[in-house]
C-alpha cells in the first residue's frame, strides 16, 4: 500500500471502516490463522514454527471446533490436518467451501498419511491452495504462510481504502445534494430579485417619463404668465415710465427683474430635470467644439468683464455635446460672474488623461470660496454671494448632475480671495481597432 493511500486509510478509517462493518484498528491487527489437528503436539509444533507477532494463531482440535472458530472471526489462512475423528479434513474443507462466508479462506492441507497422488488431487478438488506432507520443512511452511498473510493484509488494506473512499463518495454526494439545493434556492432568489428589480426599473421608467412630461408642461405653464408679466411691465414702462415717480420706477424695475429671474430659474430647473434623460447610447462630444460654443454664448459677459480665457487641447469624450457645452458654460460663467472688482478675470481650461478618465480643470483668479462651502455649493439653490451677484443657485447642481450622469466626479479647490479650480472627470474612449 502506498504511503499516501495508507495515510488516507488511517485518517478516514474510523468513519469509513465503521460504516462498512470494519473495525478502525483492523489495519494494524494481527493476521488470524486457524490451525486444525486432533493431535495437540502437532498444534504446538505449528505454533513454534509460525511464531510471529504479526500472526494470531487459533487452535482447533476437531472439525467442530474449527467450524465454531470460523463463525467467530475472519481468518487469512486455514492449515488443516486430513485424518481426524468424526470428520476428515477433506469433508471439513468441502463444507467450508460451500459456505458463502468462509468460501474465500485459503486452505493448506498438512498430512502424514494421505501422501498418494489421488489424495493430493482430492485435496485440490475440495478447494485447497496447497498440499504439504509431514514432516514439513519449517522454512517452506513459513514462506507459504507469509505469502497468504501478505495477500490477506493487502486485501484488508483494500477493504479499508474502499470503505474510506465509499465514505468520501457518500460525503461528496451529500455535499453535492446540499449545494444543488442551495443553488436551486439561490437561483429562485435571484429570479425573484431580478423580477423585483425589473418591476422597480419599469416603475422608475414610468415615473421618469411622467416627470419629464410634467417638467415640459410645468415649464410652459409657468413661463406663460411670466411672459405676460414681463411684457405688460415693459409696456407700462415704455408708455408711462416718464410719468412715474422714482419709487414707482423702482417698483416696476423690481417686477421686471423678478420675472426675468423666475424665467431663468424655471429654465434651469427644466435643464436639471432633463440631464438624466433616456438611456440612449452615449455620443462622442468634441471638447474643442463644445468650448467654442460655450464661449460664444458667454461672449457678452466676457467682453463686459474684459476677461482673458485660454485653454489647452481638449479631447473627445463620451457625453452629449449639449451637456458638455452646458458644463463648460456654467463653470466659465461662474468664473466670469464671481470675479474680483479690481482685476479682470483670467480663466484657463485644461484636460489631462489619467488612466481610464479625462481630468478637466477650469481655473480662475476670482473671489474664491471658503473651504467649508466646497461641498454645499453643489446643492440646489445654493448661492454664497446672494447679496452681491445674481444667479439662481442651480448652475453647479446642474454641473454635478451632468458629470455623475456619465460616471464622473466633480469637486473644487479654492481659498477665499485666491481664485478657484473646478475639477471634473469623464471616461476615456479607446480608439476602435
Amino acid at each position: 500500500m502506498s504511503p499516501k493511500l495508507a495515510t488516507v486509510a488511517r485518517s478516514g478509517a474510523t468513519e469509513g471502516a465503521t460504516s462498512m462493518g470494519v473495525e478502525p484498528s483492523l489495519e494494524t491487527a494481527p493476521i488470524n490463522i486457524l490451525i486444525v489437528d486432533d493431535d495437540a503436539k502437532n498444534l504446538t509444533v505449528l505454533e513454534t514454527v509460525l511464531n510471529d507477532p504479526s500472526y494470531r494463531l487459533v487452535r482447533a482440535g476437531s472439525a467442530q471446533e474449527a467450524l465454531l472458530a470460523l463463525i467467530d472471526r475472519e481468518f487469512a489462512l486455514l492449515i488443516l490436518d486430513i485424518q481426524m475423528p468424526g470428520m476428515t479434513g477433506f469433508e471439513l474443507a468441502h463444507m467450508i467451501k460451500t459456505r458463502k462466508r468462509t468460501a474465500h479462506v485459503p486452505i493448506i492441507f498438512l498430512t502424514a498419511y494421505y501422501n498418494e497422488e489421488a489424495h493430493m488431487l482430492e485435496g485440490y478438488d475440495t478447494g485447497a491452495v496447497d498440499y504439504l506432507y509431514k514432516p514439513v520443512n519449517p522454512g517452506v511452511l513459513r514462506s507459504k504462510v507469509s505469502v497468504f498473510a501478505e495477500l490477506h493484509r493487502k486485501n484488508r488494506e483494500c477493504v479499508i481504502a474502499n470503505s474510506v473512499l465509499t465514505s468520501e463518495v457518500d460525503h461528496r454526494r451529500r455535499v453535492e445534494d446540499e449545494l444543488r439545493e442551495l443553488n436551486e434556492n439561490l437561483e429562485q432568489r435571484v429570479n425573484h430579485r431580478t423580477r423585483e428589480l425589473q418591476e422597480h426599473a419599469a416603475r422608475l421608467r414610468r415615473a421618469n417619463e411622467a416627470l419629464e412630461q410634467f417638467a415640459f408642461a410645468a415649464s410652459h405653464d409657468l413661463q406663460e404668465p411670466l411672459r405676460t408679466v414681463a411684457i405688460y411691465s415693459q409696456l407700462l414702462n415704455d408708455r408711462y415710465g416718464s410719468n412715474l415717480s422714482g419709487e414707482a420706477s423702482m417698483f416696476l424695475e423690481t417686477i421686471l427683474d423678478g420675472a426675468q429671474r423666475m424665467r431663468s430659474l424655471i429654465s434651469n430647473l427644466l435643464t436639471y430635470a432633463q440631464v438624466e434623460g433616456r438611456d440612449d447610447p452615449p455620443e462622442l462630444a468634441d471638447g474643442e467644439a463644445a468650448l467654442a460654443q460655450a464661449l460664444t454664448n458667454l461672449d457678452h459677459l466676457t467682453r463686459e468683464s474684459r476677461a482673458t480665457i485660454d485653454h489647452s487641447s481638449l479631447p473627445c469624450v463620451p457625453i452629449k455635446a449639449a451637456h458638455l457645452e452646458q458644463l463648460l458654460q456654467n463653470l466659465i460663467g461662474n468664473a466670469l460672474k464671481y470675479r474680483k472688482e479690481e482685476q479682470p478675470p483670467c480663466i484657463h481650461v485644461s484636460a489631462n488623461r489619467e488612466e481610464q478618465r479625462w481630468h478637466f480643470v477650469v481655473s480662475d483668479n476670482g473671489i474664491g470660496i471658503a473651504p467649508e462651502y466646497h461641498v454645499t455649493i453643489f446643492g440646489l439653490f445654493k448661492r454664497l454671494h446672494s447679496g452681491q451677484k445674481s444667479g439662481t443657485g442651480m448652475g453647479l447642481a446642474i454641473c454635478q448632475r451632468i458629470v455623475e450622469r456619465y460616471g464622473g466626479q466633480i469637486w473644487v479647490e479654492s481659498e477665499e480671495g485666491q481664485g478657484s479650480r473646478f475639477h471634473f472627470t469623464l471616461p476615456v474612449v479607446e480608439p476602435s481597432q
